[in-house]
C-alpha cells in the first residue's frame, strides 16, 4: 500500500542527485523524509513528528483514492451509468472515511473496476434496511462486485463460478478475520479483466489420429 525506500546521500550521491532533481526535492539537513504519490513528479515533505503512529498516518493520508464515497440517493444513478461493460464494486462499511486498504485497491484495479463506498452506521436500524434487503447484508464490512451485461459474453462455468446465478458476488469476513490486501486482490482478480463484446470461442475437442492414438 505505501512503500518505504532510503538513499544515503554521501555513498549514493549521484543516484540522489537525479532523485531531488526529478522531484524537486531540496533537502537541508539529514534525515530528510519526503512523500510521493503514484503518477506525481513532486514531492511532499514531512515535517511532522518521526515517529510511527504520525508517519503511518501521513503516509495514509497521502495515498491516492479512487474509491466514490456514495449516497444511498444516487447509487441507483451510479449503478446505471456504463453498466453494459462497466465492473463496479461497492463497500458497505460502517467508517466513514476511505479505509486506507481500499483506497490501495482502488489503486491496484483503477481501469478496470470502479469502486464505491456506502457508510452504514448501524445494519439493524431501520434506515439501512432497504440496503440490507437488497444486497443481503449480514455483516460490515462487506464487499460486492455487480454483473454487468458484458458477462452474458462469458461462458456458463465462469460465471457460476464467479456469480453462481445471482446478480452480485459477495466478500465477506470472518467474525476474527482482518481483511487484508492479498485476500481482497485476490478475490477482485478474476472480476478485473476487461469486458468481451462478443461470445468466448469455444474451444473445440483435437481429433484421434486416425489409428486410434491422440496426443
Amino acid at each position: 500500500m505505501v512503500h518505504f525506500g532510503s538513499i544515503d546521500i554521501e555513498r549514493h550521491a549521484q543516484l540522489s542527485q537525479a532523485v531531488t532533481k526529478k522531484y524537486g526535492i531540496n533537502i537541508n539537513g539529514v534525515p530528510s523524509l519526503h512523500m510521493v504519490s503514484p503518477g506525481s513528479l513532486v514531492a511532499r515533505e514531512y515535517n511532522g513528528e518521526r515517529k510511527a503512529k504520525a508517519l503511518k498516518s501521513a503516509a495514509f493520508s497521502y495515498m491516492p483514492s479512487y474509491v466514490q464515497q456514495m449516497a444511498e440517493a444516487k447509487l441507483d444513478t451510479w449503478l446505471e451509468k456504463d453498466r453494459a461493460t462497466s465492473r463496479k464494486a461497492i463497500l458497505f462499511s460502517s467508517k466513514s472515511s476511505v479505509p486506507p486498504l481500499f483506497k490501495a485497491i482502488s489503486s491496484q484495479y483503477r481501469g478496470l473496476i470502479e469502486f464505491a463506498q456506502i457508510t452504514i452506521a448501524d445494519l439493524a436500524a431501520s434506515k439501512a434496511k432497504p440496503l440490507v434487503d437488497r444486497f443481503s447484508l449480514a455483516q460490515l464490512p462487506t464487499l460486492i462486485v455487480l454483473k454487468r451485461d458484458a458477462d452474458d459474453f462469458e461462458d456458463a462455468k465462469w460465471l457460476e463460478s464467479k456469480f453462481g446465478g445471482k446478480q452480485i458476488a459477495t466478500l465477506t469476513f470472518g467474525k476474527h478475520e482482518k481483511p487484508s490486501f492479498r485476500n481482497i486482490e485476490g478475490w477482485l482478480m478474476g472480476y478485473g479483466r476487461l469486458p468481451r463484446s462478443s461470445p468466448k470461442a469455444a474451444t473445440g475437442k483435437r481429433k484421434p489420429k486416425k489409428d486410434g492414438g491422440e496426443l
